[in-house]
């Protein structure tokens, strides 16, 4: 029996860790801290390196996105050259 049942609470947590919002989001965690570096996404931060996401929080992201008619801005990539 887990922790959560046992306290009557169900095991949906309010807050969301980054992987857990790559996975929701079906991205890479890398790609998450991207977003928020970016200020896409807004975490909630809890600490200095601890962040967290709340499922409100995605759900307004994706509908940001689907809204946008271009897609997200990527790094541009520096000192690739380009083969002829």
């Amino acid at each position: 029996m887990d922790p959560a049942s046992r306290l009557g609470e169900t095991s949906k947590s309010l807050l969301l860790s980054k992987v857990a919002a790559a996975r929701t989001l079906n991205v890479s965690v890398r790609q998450v801290t991207r977003f928020v570096a970016s200020g896409q996404l807004a975490p909630i931060r809890l600490g200095p390196r601890l962040v967290r996401f709340t499922p409100a929080e995605l759900e307004a992201f994706v509908a940001r996105q689907a809204a946008s008619s271009r897609p997200p801005e990527w790094p541009e990539l520096v000192g690739r050259r380009r083969r002829r």
